[in-house]
């Protein structure tokens, strides 16, 4: 919208008039065109830790001061999450206690194994993480590399957290990670951040073969966006890709590569800045069903930014289908599904002398119950429940 001058339209609209069509998202995923979201809001905050530092914050205030525990305590019961969060001091998120966790709930092996689709023990899709600041993403960076640098971090890191059995990650350079950011970006660091940066590169440059330095920080940055997309002969060539790229806003609208399949967020989103970046991973590629996101800081706030942004943008004032069912939703469909397939199957034994509405039947029961399947082993809680739970574990036997 612009200020009018004399008799210039003030507006698209004013200019053009009416809409004729519009082509929304929601029509994009009706056409094929694109991919569905499945999105993980992850808390590194201990609710009891954020109810005490609010309640000692309440206590501050002039207004509660005659107020008894009993009825600050029951205030704060009362408060609805994204309001909870609203006292959370942004120094939180960027604690090394908070980089740590997200990073091991990045790399728990089999949370990798999906998120980075492992097969026959190599990563075949890549991943994006955004953070809030060029220092954040440094952080993350170093804090990766400190992770993984010896050739066993997997069973130091994680021994409690061993990959379950039939599946591998036997690739010894995963991760391959790198920083990028815009030219923009850089010239606002500092010369120490700058040196940092170098020495960053340096790094990429020894692994990779490569010359680049701060002087030609796009053609650095190019070299990356090649790696991540592998859309190149000589990047499909294992090892020669980058497993996650850390970012603050480079790469997230516009760039186009089918093989991202995760985005990690540990910064805020909301409306465009949202779906333009949650985007980055819904292209449509062999053997990928659906964009996978997973947020890290303020996840009630985050649930609601993504439930604001969907509607506006998808021009829906219902459930678009642009968001997959919650891992709770998706453990219910599949349990409805496994005690369809069993009331079927107990009937009879299902064999080729079976009734013809029977077999259909139980075709239909096993489809359903693979689809609940293919929905729900996506998401990292699944890998906690198949710890946890025996019985589930009896009723996924019946699948792999």
């Amino acid at each position: 919208r612009k200020q009018a001058k004399g008799q210039l339209a003030r507006t698209t609209h004013d200019q053009y008039g009416e809409v004729l069509h519009t082509y929304t998202i929601k029509n994009a995923l009706e056409d094929g065109s694109v991919l569905g979201f499945q999105v993980e809001h992850e808390n590194t905050v201990e609710p009891t830790s954020l109810e005490n530092k609010i309640y000692r914050k309440l206590k501050e205030v002039e207004t509660y001061a005659e107020y008894s525990s009993e009825q600050i305590n029951r205030m704060i019961d009362q408060m609805e999450p994204v309001k909870k969060e609203s006292y959370l001091d942004p120094a939180v998120f960027e604690a090394d206690e908070h980089i740590q966790k997200v990073i091991h709930k990045m790399f728990r092996p089999d949370n990798a194994y999906t998120k980075f689709d492992f097969r026959n023990g190599r990563p075949t899709k890549s991943a994006i993480l955004t953070t809030s600041s060029i220092d954040m993403a440094k952080k993350y960076y170093r804090a990766i590399k400190e992770m993984t640098k010896e050739p066993d971090w997997l069973t130091k890191e994680f021994p409690n957290q061993l990959i379950r059995e039939g599946r591998t990650m036997e690739d010894p350079d995963f991760p391959r990670i790198a920083i990028t950011y815009s030219l923009e970006e850089n010239s606002r660091d500092s010369s120490a951040q700058q040196e940092e940066m170098q020495k960053i590169i340096e790094e990429y440059n020894q692994y990779y073969d490569t010359a680049w330095s701060l002087a030609d920080i796009e053609r650095y940055n190019g070299d990356i966006n090649n790696r991540l997309a592998r859309k190149r002969a000589e990047f499909k060539q294992f090892g020669k890709q980058i497993d996650l790229a850390i970012v603050v806003d480079r790469l997230l609208t516009g760039f186009d590569a089918p093989t991202i399949q995760t985005l990690f967020v540990d910064r805020n989103l909301e409306y465009a800045g949202l779906i333009q970046a949650f985007s980055r991973t819904n292209r449509t590629y062999p053997d990928k069903t659906k964009g996978l996101i997973v947020t890290f800081r303020k996840p009630a706030t985050m649930e609601k930014n993504v439930e604001d942004a969907t509607k506006l943008y998808s021009k829906a004032k219902e459930e678009s289908g642009l968001i997959y069912p919650s891992y709770q939703e998706s453990k219910k469909r599949f349990k409805q599904a496994y005690g369809k397939l069993k009331e079927v199957s107990s009937m009879e034994s299902i064999d080729e002398h079976t009734p013809l509405e029977i077999r259909i039947e139980y075709v239909k029961a096993f489809q359903e119950l693979n689809r609940a399947y293919e929905s729900l082993v996506t998401y990292d809680d699944y890998n906690d429940d198949m710890v946890k739970s025996p019985t589930l574990n009896n009723q996924i036997q019946l699948l792999e």
